[in-house]
Parts: C-alpha cells; structure tokens; sequence
C-alpha cells in the first residue's frame, strides 16, 4: 500500500490513550488487517526460531525483535501460546512484528517432518560454547517454567544449554533466546 492510500487521523494524548489498550501508548495507534500466515513446513538450510508454549506477550515480543536482529526471517509458536498479536505482543516487538513471518503451528508435526538439526535449549545439555560450526536450523526455546514438552523432545537433534555460573534457577526465555542465537548464529 503507498502511502498516499493510508487514512491519518490526529489525536489528543487522552484520546491516544483511551484508544489505546496499553497503560503508555507511544506515539500513534495503527488500525491495520491481521494477515493469515500459514507455514506448511520447515524453511530448510536456514535459521528458524521455534517457541514451545511461550505465555508472556513481552516475552514473545521480545523474541520477535531478536529474530529481526538476528536475521531469522521465521517464529514458530505452538498452540497453546500466547496469541501473536495479543496487543502487548505487537508493542513488545517494536515493529518487528511487521518483518517477520510468525505462525502459530502444530510444532510437533511440522518439526516431525523436518530433515535438518532442531537445537533444543534445556538444563541439561551441551554447553552453547563448545558448539562449532552449527548448521542452520530450528532453535527451539521452551516454556519458562516447564522446558522442551514432551512431544517434543524426542524431535530435538541436539539440546543445548547456556553455562550457568551463578546461582539464578533460570533464565528470562527471551533473554536466554538472545544468548542462543548469538552464539549459534555467530559461531
């Protein structure tokens, strides 16, 4: 769409917020379509971020950004997450959301199918650091306080975890998203 075919319309800072559905609005509310993205497969010899039951609508937001930082041009989320675009998750992706293709899939069927390597972040695992020259594939990041599922864990090629050196009982998944692509992707 060019942008002479985009209807604007200025509002008040009440009115902004009133429209709005976050407490802080920023600077401007958009009315747009939800386009349908619909993923059949697995996009092969590239990276693919894969989220298992993801809840928080930052974090997911969150994970969107890093995906558009990382280069990663597609997010599986799993039933049973939180909607893709829940208002907070669209606020949290900063605009990310727009550049990335995101579907809610049947993860266990589309990663049953895949041919090439799943990096499953567990506990327990191989240590990110001593992984060397991984090939593109799935990163699957699961739910914060319950891990990979177990329909899925059988599907996980090789699982990794980040080196704890402190005493924390986990980390934020979006923060641990971070660290896994950056040590995969950079690697």
């Amino acid at each position: 769409m060019e942008l002479h075919q985009i209807k604007f319309e200025t509002a008040l800072p009440d009115e902004l917020s009133k429209a709005g559905t976050l407490v802080t609005n920023d600077a401007a509310i958009a009315l747009v379509r939800i386009p349908l993205v619909e993923v059949n497969q697995v996009p092969a010899k590239s990276w693919v971020l894969a989220l298992d039951r993801t809840n928080d609508p930052g974090n997911l937001g969150a994970i969107i950004r890093i995906a558009d930082w990382y280069g990663i041009h597609t997010v599986l989320v799993s039933h049973g997450s939180v909607d893709v675009y829940n208002p907070k998750v669209v606020s949290a992706s900063k605009g990310s959301l727009a550049r990335i293709r995101v579907a809610m899939v049947n993860l266990p069927a589309l990663l049953a199918a895949f041919k090439g390597p799943v990096y499953g972040a567990a506990m327990q695992g191989r240590n990110i650091h001593q992984v060397t020259n991984p090939e593109p594939g799935v990163i699957l990041m699961g739910s914060e306080s319950h891990g990979i599922g177990a329909l899925l864990q059988p599907l996980v090629t090789q699982f990794i975890t980040i080196k704890r050196v402190g005493q924390a009982e986990s980390l934020n998944v979006a923060v641990a998203a971070g660290i896994v692509c950056d040590n995969l992707i950079h690697n």
